[in-house]
């Protein structure tokens, strides 16, 4: 009823489509917001509005129901079909991954993967995931952890820096500049800086670095 309401923007047009009536709805409504205690709608006479919090509240209600109907889906369709979901790095998953999903078809033809692309590491008493692929030292308590490989950190930049106003020869170069880094990794520099013995650099917070959502 909440998705219904904020998706048409009426208790009456929810009501319709959900063959209740308009006051089911409005009290369903009610005692969710009560429930809660959050206001979820602005009401005016002929629609409402969802509010800051249940426009937040409704972008998990509706990812909830998605997952509803895909495995509802899943059932109805094909109950032979095995399927594995798996969480992965956004780098990951664009360069080692995508290029052999074809390949991992061919020889398992009866298994569907789901992939999710995240940088987050997961619950996975609270998730429906099966595996994941993450950075990390894999220290993680109650999963089982199995290597794949190490990643090397190298530095990059464009050549137009080699002979600027502040050209960068030795690592110590690096204060003139600004750093970019993956806003999930932001140790990463920090590291890289200590290990080249120019750990006297202290890379800045957000407002004058530029961060990345992905690598």
């Amino acid at each position: 009823m909440f998705e219904a309401s904020a998706r048409r923007s009426s208790f009456a047009a929810a009501a319709e489509e959900l063959f209740v009536s308009a006051s089911a709805v409005s009290h369903q409504i009610k005692t969710l917001e009560e429930y809660l205690g959050i206001t979820l709608f602005s009401r005016s006479k002929r629609e409402v509005e969802l509010t800051t919090p249940g426009e937040q509240f409704l972008i998990s209600v509706k990812h909830a129901l998605d997952e509803i109907e895909m495995a509802t889906h899943r059932l109805m369709t094909n109950q032979e079909t095995k399927v594995v979901q798996i969480s992965v790095a956004p780098n990951f998953l664009t360069r080692w991954l995508m290029p052999r999903i074809s390949r991992f078809r061919e020889l398992y033809p009866d298994i569907e993967l789901q992939i999710n692309a995240s940088m987050g590491l997961l619950d996975f008493n609270r998730s429906s995931t099966d595996m994941a692929v993450y950075y990390g030292n894999g220290e993680w308590d109650d999963i089982e952890v199995h290597f794949l490989q190490k990643v090397m950190l190298v530095p990059v930049c464009s050549p137009k820096l080699l002979n600027g106003k502040h050209p960068l020869s030795v690592p110590e170069d690096l204060r003139h500049h600004t750093l970019i880094y993956v806003s999930k990794r932001k140790w990463e520099w920090e590291n890289w800086l200590h290990l080249a013995g120019a750990d006297f650099i202290t890379p800045q917070g957000p407002s004058p670095a530029i961060q990345r959502s992905t690598s």
